[in-house]
This record gives C-alpha cells, structure tokens and sequence, in this order.
C-alpha cells in the first residue's frame, strides 16, 4: 500500500527543486524500469498496476520493494498520461564522482532542449561512448523528457556536469568544437583520442571556450537550412569516429 506521504513525494520529483533536495528522481514504463534494473543505479521502489501483476518475471530477482496500483490512480501520479503499467523511484548518482576517459568523450555546452540531451544520450550509447560532460547551464539529466528520449539509453552512459572552463583546463585532451565556416569533417583525419565539443541549439558553441577547441569541424549540407540539429550533428560526428570508439 501507499502512503499518501509516498504519492505526494513522487508528485513533487516533477520539480527539479525536489528532486536535487531528495536526490531522487522517476522512471515510467515497464521497458525503461527494466533496463535501470540491470545498471547501477538503485531502485527505491516499484509501483506497477495491479492488471500486470503476473508479469513480474523481471523482477523476481531483484529486492526492490513493490507496491501495486490501480491503472488510473498510477498515471495521475506520474509525468506520463499514457503511462499506467509503472513507475520507479530511483536513486541519482553523484555528479562529483571521477571521470574515466576512454578514447572518445562528448562535450556539450549550454544544450537547454530535453529532447535533444536524450537523444544525444541515446545517440552516444548506439556508438559506445560511456562518458558524456555537460556545462552547468545544460538541461538536467533527471528530467522527465530527458529520461523518456534517452529510451533507457541514460542507466548505461554516464553524464556529468562540470565547469567547462576547469575541465578544458584540467584536462589535457585534444579537443574538436564544432563551429559554421570551418573545414569540413569528412576532410579530417581523427586523432585516436579527443572531446568531442558541441554547442547550444541557438548560439553554438561559447566564445570563451573557443581557446579551448585544438581543431574546429563544420558539417556542410546542400540546402538552404541555418544549421543543423545538434542532435543530428553529434551522430554525425560520432559515426564518423565509430572505428576510434572503445
């Protein structure tokens, strides 16, 4: 059963506010709450609909504690009005935690959309790239629309949020930016380790850290739009390094 001091909880992981003070955050789905079981992150509790409670297979191992709900109580609780089979309660990581860099890290500055940073999320995990550093300004992670685009993508790439300015300064990395009216990222030749720096939707990249960037990429279209999605742009630039990724 479930308190009433529990619903009100989950109702408030809505706010970014609530959810830095709980330092907790919401997962819906049975899809997505599936692949965080199998990460490490950990699951406070489940609450899943009374209607699936014989598909629960998945969850026979774990220890989480499960409540069950009616469909219609369990989605005017959660983010998602078509969400009415679960949803979990998780724990954040901690953002002060080391970074391991591995060939290749994704850099973004100032990127402000929730679609786009799960995408970017999503787009990362399709090509191996475990470690993604955001500038404080980005989007949060834990963001409703930020989870629900990654599709699950979140629980298996890690996302810090650093100062960009300390990090270019404590690390030593090569660093490709990508910036209008630069050469052309086909005509480069990759070193086999770097950042990868991408900037906000409408304003790119920030001119203070341009000192920052050792080589800076453009990718050149036939047509007629201002610029690409940054989204789009990063998958881009990521298929282009696949073979370098480990």
């Amino acid at each position: 059963m479930i308190s009433k001091s529990e619903i009100k909880l989950i109702k408030s992981l809505k706010l970014k506010k609530y959810r830095i003070f709980n330092k907790l955050f919401l997962l819906e789905g049975l899809k997505c709450i599936n692949e965080v079981l199998n990460s490490d992150y950990k699951i406070r509790k489940i609450i899943i609909s009374k209607s699936l409670k014989n598909k629960l297979k998945s969850f026979s191992s774990s220890k989480v504690k499960i409540d069950y709900f009616d469909k219609k109580s369990l989605s005017s609780i959660g983010n998602l009005k078509s969400n009415s089979d679960a949803i979990a309660v998780v724990e954040m990581k901690d953002n002060l935690r080391k970074i391991k860099f591995y060939n290749y890290t994704v850099i973004l500055d100032g990127i402000r959309d929730p679609g786009n940073l799960g995408t970017i999320i999503r787009t990362c995990d399709w090509y191996g790239i475990k470690n993604l550093v955001c500038s404080k300004d980005s989007v949060d992670l834990y963001n409703p629309k930020v989870i629900q685009s990654s599709m699950g993508s979140f629980s298996r790439v890690n996302v810090f949020y650093r100062d960009l300015k300390e990090f270019f300064t404590e690390n030593d990395l090569f660093v490709y930016g990508t910036i209008l009216n630069s050469k052309d990222y086909h005509e480069i030749k990759f070193k086999k380790k770097g950042l990868l720096l991408f900037g906000n939707e409408s304003k790119g990249i920030s001119s203070d850290l341009y000192k920052y960037i050792n080589k800076k990429i453009s990718i050149y279209g036939n047509g007629k739009a201002e610029s690409l999605n940054v989204a789009i742009s990063s998958a881009l630039i990521l298929d282009k390094v696949k073979k370098l990724i480990k």
